[in-house]
């Protein structure tokens, strides 16, 4: 408040963000997500090193609270930013996270479009996880689709790339998938 009242709005927003970082690892998702709100608020739109990630951290935090329109709202603005930027990356993680609340919501066909979009955004930038994560998202709605043949190719390639890679949480999440 001090940062804002000092007419410093961006130190204000990323003191807020660390704020809801410390609440998130202390599981107040609640609070986390006030912190973030907050910051949003006080964020340029010009700011994108700040605006962005925030956008997704706070489309997290609103799909985390149930508010799903929220968090699309939010991704919504990340895949913007993104795009506008020219962040390849980050454009993949905002789709991700588009197709995850799309396929919550049970509207399977933007899901897969969403999805395989940014599956093969991070296929073209040779990013392993984001390829990985997008695999295990896809097993999921293939699962909740019926589609369980496809689904279980997706589960097996997002463990096969985590396992290259070492990647132990990500292992132990795609094989939890798989059951």
């Amino acid at each position: 408040e001090q940062a804002e009242g000092a007419g410093e709005p961006a130190q204000a927003a990323r003191w807020f963000r660390e704020a809801a970082h410390r609440e998130r690892a202390a599981r107040h998702p609640d609070a986390a997500r006030r912190f973030l709100e907050s910051a949003w608020a006080l964020t340029d739109p010009s700011e994108a090193s700040l605006r962005l990630p925030l956008a997704l951290e706070l489309g997290d935090a609103r799909a985390l609270a149930g508010d799903p329109d929220g968090a699309l709202d939010a991704y919504q603005s990340a895949l913007k930013l993104a795009w506008h930027f020219r962040h390849r990356s980050l454009g993949a993680t905002a789709l991700r996270a588009i197709g995850r609340v799309k396929r919550d919501r049970g509207d399977h066909a933007a899901a897969r479009d969403h999805l395989m979009q940014a599956l093969r955004i991070f296929e073209a930038s040779h990013d392993a996880s984001g390829v990985a994560r997008t695999c295990l998202d896809l097993g999921r709605m293939f699962w909740l689709g019926g589609s369980l043949d496809e689904a279980v190719q997706s589960y097996e390639k997002g463990e096969r790339l985590f396992r290259a890679h070492r990647d132990r949480r990500g292992l132990a999440e795609a094989i939890h998938c798989r059951g």
